[in-house]
């Protein structure tokens, strides 16, 4: 374990001693296999006749040594059963993945000279494994019953694992012996499960395992390709011995926890290519008497590399790109990283540079879980008129760097009430075509963006509460969700960039250049996000980004916010030494929105707080001489005031 590589801060090394484990029985051969099983007996003592052994099964193979007193007596202080059970389940692991095996070798049926399986011996170690724990188990709890009787027992003999037998396959009923045969199958074809599919690992064409996991087949369709009574007439009996089998197995196989099939848990920054694989996450420690301290950066392994014979067996990766990687190891800047098609998109509309560089950043921010490694809150908004190529960045780019059945689509007219189930699971969600009826809750959209706490109600089963919004997303369109933001709280997470300008002449062959260009902007974005993310992760952003945003941003607002319309029109003179009597000033504003269909609203302090605050405007009750009239004691308005010219001739833009 000291020589494999973890790319995380806090890595699971018991599982990667697992994979490890398991990847070195399924290069076994027979003999291998039968010197690994002759250690198991002799550690548990099943080549020995000794009653003292069986006695004390467990302590001798679970306890250390140091744990005895003088009389050679277990110190009970020093057992600690939560550990003795870890140790067992371990040895249990690997005795069960070591009769898989077996079985892939096709020696359960070979018979030794004293007319014993390879199979039979496992299960007898496996037994010897069990009855050792519950020997100790059971000792310690009666101890625990005298010494401490009000303890609740750290462990529970009901829930402890048994092992499965010949016997005990021959009296089980057709269904059990159909998730068995089903199981042993999947396991022979090295299959892992993803979203109802059953995958296998892709591999380059020297050979190399890739990291990278693609789907074959539904595993709806695997189990019916198992019942073929050409083939098999005892399973396809067992199989259409009732009518529900098919639906119950397909149903067991799709949700069971069983180490014959395993689950693929993708990493979602870590891709392959043809060459290697492409980490966009990996903790770099500084002190090495401080694990916390240290930075996260992204590196590239190639396949023939012996950096990559070490990484953590555990990582897989969430995408193969069937494309050379180029690490660029010359290249300091990632701005030097050669993107001319996504470049010619922003460059178009003519951006400032250091907003072409947000551009890649927000891209690579896609890439890690909301709130993972900043607090920026925050969602990339491309909006513009069509033709513009905000969609084109939304759907060819950013969404290629996962894989379809990974990236959700958020539609305008998502449904209110289920909507948010079918993005929940996803890497990624994109919204290319946000309009002002976007029919998503307000509320919802500022958990998504802050990654909050979140209700998803799913069809036919119980709301799924989901404590931290995890899911990043990217939004674009021609207008603004018709949501009140009265306090500004909706449009603080938006982050816009606006593609004002129609591409006059297409490229007709700009998708497929962009494909081939991927793998560099993925590199280039997921530089860009890193290096801004260790400066400004723990900023405002709206202290570090251009001033662009905020011009951009103010666009926006004067079409989600009235009040702010009417604050940028001509109308309104903003200084700190202005000010105005409230009832006058909500007559204009009331003829303002009037004159431009925004329709009626009631002036309250919850109305006017947020636009008021962004503009140091406060509202106070106060005596005031105004335009030659002495007011009374009344609420009024200061920083702001109405321009007479401007109302008088009823210019109200």
């Amino acid at each position: 374990m000291d020589i494999t590589h973890f790319i995380d801060k806090e890595p699971n090394r018991y599982e990667a001693l697992a994979e490890l484990q398991k990847q070195s029985i399924q290069s076994m051969n027979e003999d291998a296999l039968r010197n690994i099983v002759v250690n198991f007996e002799n550690y548990w003592d099943l080549r020995t006749e000794d009653f003292r052994n069986a006695r004390e099964l467990g302590y001798r193979q679970f306890i250390h040594e140091g744990n005895y007193d003088e009389n050679n007596n277990p110190i009970v202080g020093r057992i600690d059963i939560l550990a003795v059970k870890g140790i067992r389940e371990k040895q249990r692991r690997f005795l069960v993945d070591l009769k898989g095996r077996v079985k892939a070798l096709n020696l359960q049926t070979k018979e030794d000279d004293e007319g014993t399986t390879l199979v039979m011996r496992i299960h007898n170690v496996l037994k010897q494994l069990k009855d050792g724990y519950d020997n100790i188990r059971r000792h310690y709890t009666a101890y625990e019953r005298i010494a401490n009787p009000t303890a609740l027992p750290q462990t529970n003999s009901f829930f402890d694992a048994s092992t499965m037998c010949d016997d005990d396959l021959d009296n089980s009923i057709p269904l059990q012996k159909c998730l068995i045969f089903t199981l042993a199958e999947l396991e022979k074809a090295k299959y892992r499960r993803y979203k109802g599919q059953c995958c296998e690992e892709h591999k380059t064409e020297e050979g190399y395992n890739t990291r990278a996991w693609e789907p074959k087949m539904t595993i709806e369709k695997f189990v019916y390709s198992l019942a073929n009574k050409d083939d098999n007439f005892e399973m396809w009996k067992n199989f259409t011995s009732k009518g529900s089998i098919f639906r119950e197995v397909i149903d067991n196989i799709s949700k069971c926890n069983d180490n014959q099939f395993p689950d693929i848990e993708k990493r979602r920054h870590v891709w392959s290519f043809k060459n290697g694989v492409f980490v966009g996450k990996e903790w770099e420690p500084t002190n090495p008497n401080d694990p916390e301290e240290g930075f996260y950066k992204c590196k590239f392994y190639p396949y023939d590399s012996n950096d990559f014979a070490v990484l953590d067996p555990t990582v897989i990766s969430c995408k193969y790109f069937d494309q050379e990687f180029n690490e660029f190891p010359d290249l300091e800047r990632w701005q030097d990283i050669p993107t001319p098609n996504f470049d010619k998109v922003l460059q178009y509309q003519k951006f400032e540079k250091e907003v072409c560089n947000w551009a890649y950043v927000m891209g690579g921010r896609l890439c890690y879980n909301v709130g993972e490694l900043d607090s920026w809150q925050i969602i990339p908004f491309f909006k513009g008129i069509a033709k513009s190529g905000k969609s084109t960045l939304i759907t060819k780019v950013f969404k290629n760097f996962y894989e379809n059945q990974d990236v959700r689509t958020l539609s305008n007219n998502i449904e209110k009430k289920f909507g948010l189930s079918s993005i929940k699971d996803a890497f990624m969600f994109i919204a290319p075509e946000v309009k002002g009826d976007l029919a998503l809750e307000q509320a919802e959209f500022q958990s998504l963006v802050s990654g909050e706490n979140v209700s998803v109600a799913v069809k036919n089963k119980p709301a799924e509460e989901i404590p931290e919004w995890k899911v990043p997303g990217v939004l674009g369109g021609n207008e603004v969700p018709g949501w009140k933001d009265n306090s500004g709280s909706v449009l603080r997470r938006i982050l816009p960039w606006n593609f004002s300008k129609q591409v006059r002449h297409a490229d007709p062959r700009l998708d497929e250049k962009l494909k081939h260009e991927l793998p560099n902007i993925l590199h280039k974005c997921i530089r860009a996000y890193l290096e801004y993310r260790n400066k400004y992760g723990d900023e405002d952003i709206w202290d570090v980004v251009p001033k662009y945003f905020e011009i951009i941003k103010m666009q926006v607002a004067k079409v989600a916010n009235s009040l702010i319309h009417f604050l940028e029109s001509t109308i309104v003179d903003k200084a700190k030494d202005q000010y105005v009597p409230q009832n006058l000033f909500v007559a204009a504003f009331n003829t303002h929105c009037k004159n431009n269909n925004l329709g009626q609203h009631k002036f309250h302090e919850d109305f006017y707080v947020g636009p008021f605050s962004s503009y140091d405007i406060e509202v106070r009750n106060e005596s005031v001489s105004y335009r030659g009239r002495q007011y009374p004691v009344q609420p009024v308005i200061f920083g702001i005031d109405l321009i007479e010219d401007q109302l008088m001739t009823g210019n109200n833009h």
